[in-house]
């Protein structure tokens, strides 16, 4: 680049001929910069409506990322506003340092295939038939980039999502059917209890790697992010924590491998998740106990072979038990005409005296902090499936702005759907932080249940409101049931 500034005066800005020629200078150097040009100009004269010099200026500045130099040089009359000279200096060829090109020649490193591998369960010959898909994409952006084996490891995961989950999750939320093949998909890509030592059928990863995944799978459909997370966050979680080593071994490999699928009772038909006015109870029989209530709103309590439910004695103790689907007394039902989570399976979960042994009770407790502390990794993984549905709602919402076309222009050239994006990513940013942060303080084993409730509650929040908005510039294609801001909306707001 031979000019390191672009100058223009206020008296040319006066003249539109000058603003339009100003604007395709500036594009045009911009353009040396591997910039597309027509996609600037569009932007540029759809905006720069000021003819202020310094309007000019300021505004070109933020929409492509240049600075803004003053005081510049001034003519002769340099009491008159018109006669200051104003300077955008180019990006310096500093800029990106540390990043770069993709090369042709690129493999994954081994690290990345260790993470897909070992950690993520994904199947080589996937990963492998992926590769050159991926280094298309990126040699044809030839953008930079700090790290590209990250880039490819988020690749490769939703790469699986969008070739197990999308062709069938739309007719199964229009069925309100749950596709069994979710569980053996899952169980694939190491998503059942991937905190857990290997021993168990864990890969042992720590809680942001979890969160990560939860994040992705819930990007392809909220029932993906529940089956993994009621198996592995309180299920799978529970039974390694309170489980004697036989109940581990016998439970926890098959649960991480697919072959069982568990479910979590604790909220009830009148009381929801409020264990205080628990009404499921148990009390002693012989060598075992015998138990009488039930749990509404539980997650694959239709399908389950295991269920790990909560019940309270005379005495007002806790008591976490773990059922087999076999055991006499225990029943299941489903719940068939909900709006949301259409495409998970939702029941209740009955116990008519139903007996149990004394080694079914995994744990008992009088404190009901302990009893809630249970719902805390489930609720980190809400917390970050939650990340997935507003990246994905903002991601449709983006591409969907660059297509369509209003009054001649892409509506993605106008302030106020450019406001509505920044408003989302902004936010969405905000809650990664946050999560990110949560993460780190689980890995610590110091996060505090209020912690984790206020994570959920500022996640979930903010990925409704960020489906609003990308339901918003969809227009009517947003309440289709081909729109994913609808799909996730329907499954968080009910």
């Amino acid at each position: 680049m031979n000019k390191e500034y672009f100058t223009f005066s206020s008296q040319e800005a006066e003249t539109l001929g000058i603003e339009t020629a100003v604007v395709l200078s500036a594009a045009k150097e911009l353009n040396t910069k591997n910039m597309v040009e027509q996609d600037i100009v569009h932007a540029l004269q759809n905006i720069l409506i000021f003819l202020d010099a310094e309007k000019i200026a300021k505004n070109i500045s933020r929409l492509i990322g240049l600075k803004l130099i003053k005081p510049a040089t001034k003519d002769a009359d340099s009491s008159s506003q018109k006669a200051q000279v104003y300077k955008l200096k180019l990006p310096s060829n500093n800029i990106g340092a540390g990043r770069r090109k993709l090369e042709s020649a690129w493999k994954p490193s081994i690290q990345a295939y260790e993470v897909l591998l070992d950690m993520g369960g994904v199947n080589k010959i996937f990963i492998d038939n992926k590769i050159n898909e991926f280094k298309m994409y990126w040699l044809e952006k030839n953008q930079l980039r700090d790290n590209w084996n990250v880039l490819f490891v988020d690749f490769i995961r939703r790469e699986w999502v969008k070739e197990n989950v999308s062709p069938i999750i739309e007719d199964a939320n229009h069925e309100n059917k749950f596709p069994s093949e979710f569980v053996k998909g899952i169980a694939e890509i190491g998503g059942f209890g991937p905190f857990l030592p290997q021993k168990y059928g864990g890969s042992e990863i720590d809680f942001i790697s979890y969160g990560l995944m939860m994040q992705e799978l819930e990007r392809g459909d909220s029932s993906l992010r529940v089956l993994s997370s009621i198996q592995s966050g309180l299920v799978m979680n529970l039974i390694h924590k309170y489980g004697k080593e036989n109940q581990k071994r016998d439970y926890l490999i098959p649960l991480s491998s697919g072959n069982l699928t568990g479910s979590f009772g604790m909220t009830e038909p009148n009381h929801g998740s409020d264990p205080s006015s628990m009404l499921t109870r148990f009390e002693k029989k012989n060598e075992g106990f015998i138990l009488n209530g039930s749990k509404l709103w539980i997650g694959h309590a239709p399908i389950c072979d295991v269920a790990l439910i909560w019940a309270k004695n005379k005495k007002n103790e806790y008591g976490l038990f773990l059922i087999d689907r076999e055991t006499k007394g225990f029943q299941t039902s489903k719940i068939d005409k909900k709006w949301g989570f259409r495409s998970s399976e939702t029941g209740e979960l009955i116990f008519n005296d139903m007996v149990v042994s004394a080694d079914k009770l995994l744990f008992k407790t009088q404190n009901i902090k302990e009893v809630l502390s249970c719902l805390n990794l489930g609720r980190y993984s809400v917390a970050c499936g939650a990340l997935g549905i507003a990246m994905d709602c903002y991601d449709t919402a983006l591409n969907y702005s660059k297509e369509r076309v209003q009054f001649g222009k892409k509506i993605g050239s106008y302030q106020l759907v450019q406001k509505k994006l920044v408003d989302m990513i902004t936010e969405i940013t905000k809650v990664q932080i946050l999560v990110w942060r949560l993460g780190l303080l689980l890995n610590e084993n110091s996060a505090t249940h209020e912690q984790i409730s206020m994570a959920k509650r500022s996640s979930v929040k903010m990925a409704c409101e960020v489906a609003r908005k990308s339901r918003s510039i969809l227009g009517g294609m947003g309440v289709t049931s081909e729109s994913v801001s609808y799909t996730h909306l329907r499954a968080h707001e009910t």
